[in-house]
């Protein structure tokens, strides 16, 4: 069975989250990229450094989770799959300007 990572930008309940998926970090963090520059989203440079740290810390074996957080919004990585619980309660958001959501 293939390994599975997950991503997720967010917005601590202003908007709504973009969650990823992938087999391998690469993948994982390319799709957390486009996401955030294939619109124009206006504060793309805040999110881009951020995205390439996480996954960098992702790529330590002792490590199984890595974020990046400044007031509202962040950015989160980990080695599983994405876990749905909140996915009901967050679907009625907004989403966040400019963010291109997956799916």
């Amino acid at each position: 069975m293939a390994k599975i990572y997950s991503g997720s930008i967010y917005f601590l309940g202003q908007y709504r989250p973009a969650y990823f998926e992938a087999t391998s970090l690469n993948k994982l963090r390319d799709q957390m990229r486009t996401a955030i520059v294939q619109t124009g989203m206006d504060d793309w440079q805040w999110f881009a450094p951020r995205i390439d740290n996480v996954v960098r810390e992702l790529r330590k074996p002792s490590c199984g989770g890595a974020s990046a957080e400044h007031g509202c919004r962040g950015i989160s990585v980990a080695k599983r799959p994405h876990d749905p619980w909140l996915d009901s309660i967050v679907a009625k958001l907004p989403e966040y300007p400019g963010l291109a959501y997956p799916g």
